[in-house]
C-alpha cells in the first residue's frame, strides 16, 4: 500500500513526502545525521518514531538503513 502511495506521488511529481518512521531503539543523533545527509528533514522525535519530510529518493535511501524499522506515509487528520 505504501509503495503503491509513493509510486502514485511520483507519478505526480510531488516534491517531497511527509513520512512516520520507526526505529529499533531511541533515536540516536549518529542515525539523526545519517537521515538528514540522505535528504529527510527530521520533525518530531517520540523515542523510536519519528516524523520526516523529503524527497522520495531520500525516503527510499532512509528505507534501506539497518536501523530502520518501518515507513509509513503521514496522513492528515480530520475533524469528525
Amino acid at each position: 500500500m505504501v509503495l503503491l502511495e509513493l509510486e502514485r506521488q511520483k507519478t505526480e511529481g510531488a516534491s517531497s513526502v511527509h513520512v512516520i518512521v520507526r526505529t529499533g531503539k531511541k533515536v540516536s543523533e549518529l542515525q539523526k545525521k545519517r537521515m538528514e545527509e540522505a535528504g529527510l528533514t527530521i520533525g518530531s522525535i517520540f523515542g523510536d518514531i519519528f516524523t520526516a519530510t523529503g524527497p522520495l529518493a531520500a525516503v527510499l535511501k532512509t528505507a534501506s538503513f539497518d536501523f530502520v524499522i518501518y515507513i509509513e506515509l503521514s496522513q492528515k487528520l480530520e475533524p469528525k
